[in-house]
């Protein structure tokens, strides 16, 4: 096993991993990479998505390409497919967890899906389905018109993605090695990560909000109060864990404010980045 320890960003798509990669790839002396090998990693992790390939040799092939890479930290959101076989291979790694809230994430995963449609390119598809798992989940009735016409999924396949990655990292990750902040705060925790992987600071960070969408119209507007239920039911428990992990918020019920699920706005008011 390569013996230098690791740390990763692993978090959703639209999450701040490529914003992350950008905090520490000032580090010469280090070796930062941001999704490397994409299309390989993606491709295997279809063949094991149909069962094609063991959890055995998941395991095996990510400590094999990590030696070949000779990582120190890894940022990619591919690692939400099955977290128990990351930990697996690297038990002993710190993990950069930055959370993005369904309002906001859900507007902005959906945005990149239009932009980068699955119909448009077989990686792409792989990417969406080894993700999102689409064919697991249904439309209702409210939403497949607008939903259909935009090549989107049912907003069940992006909420229970966004659960299921946020509840396996924190169900299984000490808290002694797992940092969990708000998207939008990275800026403001620069030292805080660097301190956390236990790195000094090289160089200058010139920008801590990468990969930024554009601001268009969008086409989930007008679905507010059926995705304000959706949230509340798939995501609000998990809402509740991860503030207690934030530091930023005072209490468990503050980012149930700052959603919107306790007011008469909530969706339709959220970031639409």
């Amino acid at each position: 096993m390569y013996p230098k320890p690791i740390s990763f960003c692993i978090g959703t798509p639209k999450s701040g991993t490529t914003s992350i990669a950008g905090v520490f790839s000032c580090c010469e002396s280090k070796n930062v990479s941001h999704e490397p090998e994409r299309k390989e990693m993606v491709s295997i992790l279809n063949l094991h998505q149909q069962h094609l390939v063991s959890d055995d040799y998941i395991v095996q092939w990510y400590l094999t390409r990590r030696e070949r890479l000779q990582l120190d930290l890894e940022s990619n959101c591919f690692l939400t497919y099955r977290f128990d076989l990351v930990l697996r291979a690297f038990p002993a790694a710190r993990i950069i967890l930055p959370v993005r809230f369904p309002h906001s994430w859900l507007r902005s995963v959906c945005n990149n899906n239009i932009r980068f449609s699955a119909g448009e390119s077989e990686t792409v598809a792989k990417y969406h389905d080894l993700l999102f798992n689409p064919k697991a989940f249904n439309y209702d009735p409210e939403e497949e018109l607008t939903l259909v016409k935009w090549r989107l999924y049912p907003v069940d396949a992006y909420l229970h993605y966004w659960r299921t990655v946020h509840e396996s990292i924190i169900g299984s990750v000490p808290r002694d090695r797992l940092f969990v902040l708000k998207t939008e705060d990275i800026g403001g925790n620069v030292d805080k990560l660097y301190k956390f992987v236990g790195w000094d600071r090289e160089g200058e960070i010139l920008d801590c909000h990468l990969n930024k969408a554009p601001h268009d119209a969008h086409p989930l507007d007008g679905l507010e109060d059926f995705i304000n239920s959706k949230i509340l039911s798939i995501c609000g428990d998990t809402m509740q864990k991860l503030t207690s992990l934030i530091n930023n918020y005072s209490s468990a019920d503050d980012v149930m404010k700052y959603e919107g699920l306790n007011s008469e706005y909530a969706f339709g008011h959220s970031d639409k980045s």
